[in-house]
């Protein structure tokens, strides 16, 4: 196969069960969605594979689902797939008992080298069935699996992935996984992945699930691997298994910074949490900055099963630890040691970097930190470090809430800079001193009142009395005093008014918007002024309301979406229009462009 290969197909359906069965009957069966192969460059895009069910006409033996399976060995983009369903439980499901053998769901299965792109797919509703009580035997439901090569995995929606069996493996091999990535000397970025509802119901299993595991190997003098802005939560395992362990993120390999990321774990089971677990191995150099980490859950009297927000295995690499909330509250009943912000299993720390993190801890067994085989009630908890650090109730919007805003927190926690992590979770960025975890400022607080004038960057024309940060939501107050004029070129991430009395006015700057255009109650943008430039940068499609803009008219306009911008009405353009990445789509309505027409 050469040159550069497309696939775009309907394979299948997107609700419903069993469009396709298949029902093998040998050991070790696969059923493959899309599987391709060869050497030339290849796009996997917009695909709906779905429906589908596998089985055995052997209970002792498995059939394996596959969504994509790739074996070529260049360029490769898997970009807005469907695999399994949004709305129907079980889409891809392994019905066979499969009690000799592995049996496996993946959604995206890489086993090949060279760079690999996987983003914007949506992976949910996987289930096997598999009763397999070999705690040794594998057998895994994982949404993206990827051992080789280079690969760039972002802004993936990865959820409900459910196993039966009884498999003990930790590593990328687990018996359910969001992400997984092993490679050897290949640069890996994981970035924007959100990844819930995943579960292990065996009554007796004894293994693990796990949100993301790391474990890339090889690279350990230059430049860094890098696990950022992902939100991992509602990870979980039946109520009677006493002995398994769920982990947020699962650090094993790989030179790695971790950053950005908010992890919640929580449940009433009788089950080992760990929200960021650092395995620490020779030469595996890891920064772990600005992560939030909350763990939740009550647990009965007599229950022994202890909880970390931060596990730190050992001693042997460099570790930076800087900026990042540690809050675990997580209680037992008339429990003692058991809950743990950050736990360091070790004696000596000349390797660590610790400073300017929040710890908190508030349930019953609650213990701030452990090091050197001693539980730290306060501050220090490695002796010599933390100097800068607080044991502050962050008091998040929403503790143990399944939206990444919920882990805003409202507390002041000055960090420190100097991490190379300049912008936050929701790309807004960060200030001189910059505030500790994932978030810098609130995204939803920025409230436009114009009290004071009409000018954008006067804080107390803010109901919080602060201008809004770059990358943050702004919405206008239900009767505000005048209308909001921008000083400046601006970036936002979402932007919200319901009254048509006063608007936003672009005053002949650049308005780049990363979310949401909401407008009602007859509510429009100014963007008529001279040099006023509109720019759609979403990560997501994006559409344009219905009358927007004043006069249906904007001096100039850049689409830079590649998942494409829709308008639902005529438009005037009257200088220029730059389409810099995506489709615009007009649909039946009129575009006129007065201006010059840019393609970069």
């Amino acid at each position: 196969m050469t040159g550069v290969q497309t696939c775009a197909l309907p394979i299948c359906e997107s609700t419903g069960n069993g469009s396709i069965t298949v029902t093998g009957s040998s050991a070790n069966c696969v059923v493959q969605g899309i599987n391709f192969a060869g050497n030339g460059a290849i796009t996997v895009s917009n695909n709906i594979i779905g429906s589908i069910t596998a089985g055995n006409t052997n209970s002792a033996y498995s059939t394996s689902i596959y969504g994509i399976n790739r074996t070529n060995t260049v360029t490769t983009v898997i970009s807005n797939n469907l695999i399994g369903s949004t709305s129907t439980s079980h889409s891809l499901q392994a019905t066979s008992l499969s009690t000799s053998y592995n049996q496996s769901i993946l959604g995206i299965r890489n086993t090949t080298g060279g760079n690999t792109t996987f983003s914007g797919n949506t992976i949910a509703n996987l289930t096997s069935y598999s009763e397999n009580s070999t705690e040794g035997t594998l057998g895994i439901v994982n949404g993206i699996l990827s051992n080789y090569g280079i690969t760039t995995i972002t802004d993936n929606t990865i959820y409900n992935l459910r196993n039966t069996n009884r498999s003990t493996s930790s590593s990328s091999s687990a018996s359910v996984t969001g992400i997984a990535v092993a490679s050897t000397n290949a640069l890996n970025t994981i970035s924007g992945n959100t990844i819930y509802g995943l579960s292990n119901t065996n009554t007796s299993f004894a293994g693990t699930v796990i949100g993301l595991y790391f474990g890339s190997t090889g690279m350990y003098t230059y430049t860094s691997h890098t696990v950022t802005g992902n939100f991992i939560h509602s990870l979980s395992v039946s109520s009677s298994s006493t002995t398994a362990s769920i982990y947020g993120i699962k650090i094993n390999t790989g030179q790695t910074t971790y950053a950005n990321n908010i992890i919640s774990i929580g449940g009433n089971t009788e089950t080992t949490i760990f929200g960021i677990y650092e395995y620490g191995t020779l030469n595996n150099n890891n920064s772990i900055y600005f992560n939030t980490v909350y763990i939740s859950g009550s647990l009965s009297e007599g229950v022994t099963n202890k909880s970390y927000a931060l596990f730190s295995n050992a001693t042997a690499n460099v570790k930076n630890i800087r900026n990042n909330i540690f809050v675990n509250a997580r209680s037992t009943t008339s429990g003692s040691n058991l809950h743990y912000a950050a736990y360091f299993n070790y004696s000596t720390s000349s390797f660590l970097s610790l400073n300017y993190n929040d710890y908190y801890v508030s349930g019953t067994g609650g213990v701030l930190g452990f090091y050197a085989n001693a539980n730290r009630t306060s501050l220090p908890i490695v002796t010599g470090k933390d100097t800068n650090s607080l044991t502050l109730n962050p008091v998040f919007n929403s503790a143990g809430g399944t939206l990444a805003e919920n882990y805003y927190s409202a507390t002041t926690l000055p960090g420190v800079s100097g991490t190379i992590i300049t912008t936050d979770y929701a790309g807004v960025t960060r200030g001189a001193t910059p505030k500790m975890g994932a978030y810098e400022s609130s995204t939803s607080t920025y409230t436009w009142q114009g009290n004071t004038s009409t000018d954008y960057g006067t804080a107390s024309n803010w109901v919080n009395g602060a201008v809004p940060p770059d990358g943050s939501n702004i919405e206008f107050a239900v009767s505000p005093a005048n209308n909001c004029i921008l000083d400046q070129n601006r970036t936002i991430h979402n932007i919200t008014n319901a009254q048509s009395t006063y608007k936003l006015n672009l005053n002949g700057h650049q308005l780049t918007l990363t979310g949401n255009l909401t407008l009602s109650g007859s509510a429009q943008v100014d963007a008529r002024t001279g040099s006023s430039v509109m720019v759609f940068s979403g990560t997501s499609s994006q559409s344009i309301p219905l009358g927007a803009f004043v006069d249906n008219t904007v001096d100039g306009m850049t689409i830079n979406n590649s998942s494409g911008v829709t308008i639902n009405n005529s438009l005037t353009v009257q200088q220029g229009f730059t389409l810099t990445s995506g489709a615009f789509s007009i649909g039946a309505n009129t575009l006129t462009l007065n201006g010059a027409i840019t393609r970069t």
